[in-house]
């Protein structure tokens, strides 16, 4: 199979197409207008960028332009924050593929494999896999337009390390073990040590002799040491071999820390390697920054994160709120619209893909999440994919980071209502976030869910303050049921068994349209409600411990602060569509809203389709109808929604809360 292929042409392990400035071979810019043929054997393994572009082309996003923009900017290391998922691995190995030389065991140049990858970026050739007799066909990517930047294809030996190790639970020793192993597998993979050594005296030569010739134990006894200097050594050495500057790209540097507490012994550890390591790399030698042509660290947070912001002064800042690179992660709608040609038959439409995956904005560009589109093109599935891959962690027994300290702090709770009933909150964003800032300013705190693809935000006002908001319904039905839990726990005593079995009647009284039921198990709900529960926090509990049943339930809920002859104050309204078959579709009759017991109104859904409209009409008619039209009302109610109930099995539900009273619930 593909995936048991040995082929990589990222510097980890085999080099990638390249070009050695000063070569006898001229770049040849009309390569796309070849047709020669390449065969993939069992030999060649793909990295994420060349796999996708050859393999599953019906979801490939041309982000090659990445590449121009980063050849193009002054600055000669960037550090690029994006929250997870976003693309930094990809595009890292789709920069590495495009930069790197790929060489013999004895150093001189592979001309064959650099023509290979020449050809994923130029187009014009084909490339046979093992699994399929027919070629396919290399389309010319966008950067392939721009000559400037095609002259630097193959042109740079190219280091790739990744900080990324799913598989294990991160400490700092195994943190030190897997870059100890990273660094000795490239050496032995590119066969450094065979051709190497005789530039060792240009560079710490005692250190440079110990790094080609270590075992990863070796390097991981002395992080301090040898192990913190081993990208810059070998830096050095590339540079002087190919007689072209190095390109370095360090992808998720940050990703061990977020997997350790803060502040404990083994984030400290890892965060004063982090500053030897990084510091060494860019900022060594006298000679260091010569030597590099390209640097990329990219990562979820920025360096005051780990408190190396000294050590990285060379790096230009390109966070979620600066322009640079912001097209580059994330799908714009133009890659939409490129997603849809390609999978002519894709069965959900953009205003669906609109509401569920965009809404995100990254310096001057409006973007799609990248990875729930990418999933939702495999799967013709619109769904949650995102966020359950890097859910938020409101768990107080987390002990990792979790965000559920500062989600607690009761100064910062109107604000977060705010965002998750669609009103935007004005605040002064930073790039730079420290955990142990988050509990002290609100500032900080959605700087941080911002930064972490959480919240997004509008363009700044005049006086550049940022509006933030939650970006789409993928992060606003996880987020919301997620905070109603923490609230729950919060506010509600910890009698589980009682609430669950409360909740199960519930449950039972919506199926058998039992409103009696419904009404009297809601009322023992709110009973266990804590009397220091915030009055507008009182419908979110409940809402939040209905969507326990989510899986047989959509839920709706909507928020208002009105007053109605002086007697309501705010006004909370859950409502709740059982699921059955695909009945989806089909809209009630009629909403009644019953208010204080004596006060009625009849709403019918068709006439009125804004919340203005139904204010108004509360306002009018509230006090028209007597007790007895609302027995009529509600008997029609119930012959309407059985009526309705016996032809698709589908039921509306909706349930008035003023403060803590229950004041009807009805089906209809």
């Amino acid at each position: 199979m593909i995936e048991d292929m040995v082929f990589i042409f990222l510097l980890v392990m085999q080099p990638s197409t390249v070009l050695l400035k000063g070569s006898s071979i001229i770049p040849n810019h009309n390569s796309s207008a070849t047709s020669e043929t390449f065969f993939l054997d069992e030999s060649y393994s793909l990295n994420d960028f060349e796999k996708v572009l050859i393999q599953h082309n019906n979801i490939f996003v041309d982000k090659t332009m990445f590449i121009v923009e980063l050849i193009n900017r002054i600055g000669k290391c960037e550090l690029i924050s994006r929250p997870s998922w976003w693309g930094k691995t990809f595009n890292m190995g789709m920069t590495a593929s495009f930069f790197d030389i790929p060489h013999h065991e004895d150093g001189s140049v592979d001309e064959h494999k650099r023509n290979m990858v020449r050809s994923f970026f130029a187009g014009g050739a084909k490339v046979v896999l093992p699994s399929r007799e027919s070629p396919i066909e290399m389309k010319p990517l966008k950067i392939s337009k721009i000559e400037s930047a095609m002259d630097e294809i193959g042109n740079h030996p190219t280091i790739f390390i990744s900080f990324v190790n799913s598989g294990i639970t991160y400490s700092y020793d195994e943190f030190i073990m897997n870059l100890a192993e990273q660094i000795t597998t490239l050496i032995q993979e590119r066969h450094y040590a065979a051709f190497l050594p005789k530039y060792c005296e240009f560079c710490y030569p005692d250190m440079c002799s110990i790094l080609l010739n270590s075992t990863s134990e070796m390097l991981a006894s002395s992080p301090l040491g040898t192990l913190s200097h081993s990208v810059e050594i070998m830096t050095c050495l590339l540079t002087r071999h190919f007689g072209s500057e190095t390109v370095i790209l360090i992808d998720e540097f940050d990703y061990p820390l977020n997997r350790m507490t803060y502040d404990s012994e083994d984030f400290n550890k890892t965060t004063d390697f982090l500053k030897s390591f990084i510091g060494w790399t860019f900022k060594g030698r006298p000679t260091t920054a010569s030597d590099i042509y390209r640097g990329v660290i990219t990562g979820v947070l920025q360096f005051s994160r780990v408190g190396v912001s000294a050590e990285m002064s060379v790096c230009c800042d390109c966070s979620v709120l600066q322009p640079h690179y912001s097209e580059h992660f994330g799908f714009t709608e133009e890659d939409i619209q490129t997603l849809y040609e390609k999978n002519p038959n894709f069965p959900h439409d953009l205003s669906q893909l609109k509401n569920w995956y965009d809404g995100y904005t990254f310096g001057e560009s409006r973007l799609y999440n990248p990875l729930s589109i990418r999933r939702c093109f495999i799967s013709w599935r619109v769904g949650s994919y995102w966020i359950e891959s890097v859910p938020m962690d409101l768990s107080p027994r987390y002990g990792k980071n979790s965000l559920y300290e500062p989600f607690m702090v009761d100064l910062y709770q109107s604000r977060v209502q705010k965002l998750f009933v669609n009103v935007p909150v004005e605040v002064e964003l930073v790039s730079e976030v420290a955990y142990k800032d988050v509990t002290k300013s609100l500032e900080s705190f959605l700087s941080l869910l911002t930064s972490l693809g959480y919240l997004t935000y509008e363009k700044p006002s005049e006086n550049h303050r940022f509006k933030v908001r939650i970006p789409n319904k993928e992060v606003r039905d996880f987020g919301f049921k997620q905070s109603i839990n923490v609230w729950t726990m919060k506010y509600v005593c910890e009698e589980s068994v009682i609430i669950r079995d409360i909740l199960y009647e519930i449950y039972n009284g919506f199926t058998e349209n039992d409103i009696a039921t419904v009404q009297d198990s809601l009322s023992q709900l709110f009973s266990k409600i804590n009397e220091t529960a915030p009055a507008d926090n009182h419908c979110d509990i409940v809402f939040g411990l209905l969507t326990q049943f989510d899986d047989k339930w959509d839920l709706q809920r909507s928020f208002k602060v009105i007053t109605i002859y002086k007697q309501v104050t705010f006004q909370c309204s859950i409502t709740l569509r059982l699921k059955f078959d695909n009945c989806y579709n089909i809209n009630p009759i009629a909403i009644n809203f019953i208010l204080n017991g004596d006060s009625t109104m009849e709403q019918n859904i068709t006439e009125a389709k804004h919340t203005g409209d139904i204010q108004k009409i509360i306002k009018d008619k509230v006090m028209d109808y007597s007790k007895k039209k609302v027995a009529e009302l509600m008997e029609k109610s119930k012959i309407k929604a059985a009526e309705l109930t016996e032809k698709c099995n589908f039921i509306w539900h909706t349930c008035i809360v003023v403060g803590k009273k229950i004041l009807w619930m009805f089906p209809h």
